[in-house]
This record gives C-alpha cells, sequence and structure tokens, in this order.
C-alpha cells in the first residue's frame, strides 16, 4: 500500500513540478513515511523543484523538510487558521458507500473553483480525489502564484497519503472509521504507534 502511494505521490510529482517555468489515520510518522518514499522516486531535477518551494515556505505549522511537510495539512486544519477547520476537513477524504458506491455524489457533484480562486480557498464541500487533481494542476500551471504552489505541493504531499489509507476512501456510515466497533479498533491500531513494531505472522502447522 505504501508503495502505490509512494509511486502515485512520485508520478503526480514528476508530471506537474518539473515544468518549464521562470487523516490523521496514518498519523504524522506513517505520512512522512509516504513522503519520503516518494522523494526516492524523484527525479533529481523534480527533487531540487520540490526542495527550493518547501525552502521558500514561511509557514510554521511544519518545518519544511518534505517529510515534515507530509504532514501539513493535519496541522493547518487542527490550528483552525482562518476557519481552516471547517474550510478543508472534508478534503482529507472521500465517503464511497460501500452498499451503493457513487463518486459523484462522495465527491459533492464535483463543485467547481470560482474563477479567479485558487485551489485552497476552493468550496469546503469537496472530496480529496478532487483535491488532488486541482492541487497537482496548479502545480502544473507557470502562472500560479508561488505563495499558492507551495500550499498546493503541502495540500498534495498529504493528501496523496490520506487517500491511500482505505478507511478514508469508504463509508459504511461509520465517521469515516472511527465508530465504535471493529472499523473504529482497526482506526486506532493503524495510527502512529503500530509503524514501530513488525507484525507477527500466523505460524503454519
Amino acid at each position: 500500500m505504501k508503495m502505490i502511494a509512494a509511486g502515485t505521490l512520485a508520478l503526480a510529482l514528476m508530471a506537474n513540478i518539473a515544468q518549464p517555468r521562470a487523516a490523521l489515520a496514518w498519523g504524522d510518522d506513517g505520512h512522512k513515511v509516504v513522503a519520503l518514499i516518494a522523494q526516492s522516486f524523484l527525479e533529481t531535477d523534480v527533487r531540487k523543484r520540490v526542495g527550493a518551494l518547501l525552502a521558500a515556505d514561511t509557514d510554521s505549522l511544519t518545518a519544511h523538510d518534505i517529510a515534515s511537510a507530509a504532514t501539513w495539512a493535519d496541522k493547518f486544519r487542527d490550528s483552525n487558521i482562518g476557519g481552516a477547520r471547517l474550510k478543508t476537513r472534508q478534503w482529507h477524504f472521500v465517503d464511497i458507500e460501500i452498499g451503493a458506491p457513487d463518486l459523484d455524489k462522495a465527491c459533492f457533484n464535483h463543485p467547481p473553483i470560482p474563477t479567479g480562486t485558487v485551489a485552497s480557498d476552493g468550496p469546503a464541500d469537496d472530496c480529496v480525489v478532487d483535491k488532488i487533481e486541482e492541487f497537482a494542476a496548479e502545480l502544473a500551471n507557470p502562472s500560479t502564484d508561488h505563495e499558492e504552489q507551495v500550499v498546493a505541493l503541502k495540500f498534495l504531499l498529504h493528501f496523496v497519503g490520506d487517500l491511500h489509507q482505505p478507511l478514508h476512501s469508504s463509508d459504511d456510515n461509520d465517521r469515516g472509521g472511527k465508530q465504535e466497533g471493529i472499523c473504529g479498533r482497526l482506526q486506532s491500531r493503524k495510527s502512529s504507534p503500530l509503524l514501530g513494531h513488525r507484525v507477527r505472522q500466523p505460524t503454519r502447522n
């Protein structure tokens, strides 16, 4: 799963940043691992471009290396700066109903970004699938404001990790996997502490 996430993110970054131009589900550690693996897939020029964008970041919520930047979207949401909690909380997942899957419905019928508005100021009712596409498009566009490019990169780093967390991409009326029961227990077990332990394989008789 992490390799799929890393490959997707690497492809997005290579396709969209290397252009000629003048949940807390994983926990912080999980998002950092995804970002670092993705970084290992980046070509040298793309890695330099990513590093330059992050080095120019003036935000103080996280450090400006790629691993730390991958945790920024959660930090920004939880800080509630400028109403960030209400504004961005829906962007971290897509609730595709297991019993009746409908991506259009899960993504609020894909609301367009108003003309002259950047993706980071887009509609609050949107999903992680749409936001990945929107932020990737901004990174691909040489005319995107530099500050928005930095924000788009940080959201993209985080959201690709979110999308590959199963409980962020399906819904069984369980509050994103946090409802009590087996889903809730699975959600809690997938937080950062689990990354520090090896999963023991069952022995075969």
